[in-house]
């Protein structure tokens, strides 16, 4: 042994380091991605949707990836009134964002969850 403590002291900060964070619970962009998957692979759509609420509560409205998200899943669970009004604050955040895409898929969404309700 050489003394040098420093590569255990790094792995040991890791390691607490990653159970902190794991004891701290997911985060939005955990609760995200999981939501997206299961959106995305057609699976639980009500548990996603649950999912994408909290990673909605955790993040904020100003990230419009994340409330798209969540009107499509409103959408899907049947609330086209609550995913239309999602969908219209996802639209407001990426047009002060700059993000054209969102702003025409939210338009999009609108216009065709508004025959639906």
């Amino acid at each position: 042994a050489s003394g040098d403590w420093s590569s255990d002291v790094c792995s040991s900060d890791l390691v607490l380091a990653s159970i902190d964070k794991t004891m701290a619970g997911p985060s939005a962009n955990d609760y995200h991605a999981a939501a997206t998957y299961y959106f995305n692979e057609n699976l639980d759509l009500k548990k996603a949707l649950e999912w994408s609420n909290k990673a909605v509560e955790l993040r904020g409205s100003s990230a419009y990836w994340m409330t798209r998200l969540n009107a499509q899943l409103k959408a899907a669970n049947g609330d086209y009134k609550g995913a239309i009004e999602t969908a219209k604050m996802s639209l407001e955040a990426a047009k002060a964002d700059g993000d054209n895409a969102y702003v025409t898929a939210n338009q999009k969404s609108i216009e065709e969850w508004s025959k639906k309700r």
